[in-house]
């Protein structure tokens, strides 16, 4: 199979999981990888960065101060990350 058509294949099967949805979040995208959470979590603590997608993240406060990240991933990116590895 070429590597075009199993990046459509992913991409349908995320557009199945997640219709009308272009950007997914962190626990979204552990779902597709197949992956809990905390090995997400994990993934970022260690800087691993490339057992992840490209995404982009941002800072952001909580309204009682507390501080915390918010992961944004395009699901062409995720398809792209999923027909190569």
């Amino acid at each position: 199979m070429k590597n075009t058509d199993k990046t459509q294949l992913i991409l349908n099967e995320i557009k199945n999981m997640y219709p009308n949805k272009m950007i997914l979040n962190a626990s979204q995208v552990s779902k597709v990888l197949g992956i809990s959470t905390r090995t997400f979590s994990r993934f970022i603590e260690n800087e691993d960065w490339h057992k992840l997608p490209q995404f982009k993240s941002e800072a952001c406060k909580r309204k009682d101060g507390t501080k915390y990240n918010k992961y944004q991933f395009n699901i062409f990116e995720i398809a792209e990350f999923l027909a190569t590895n």
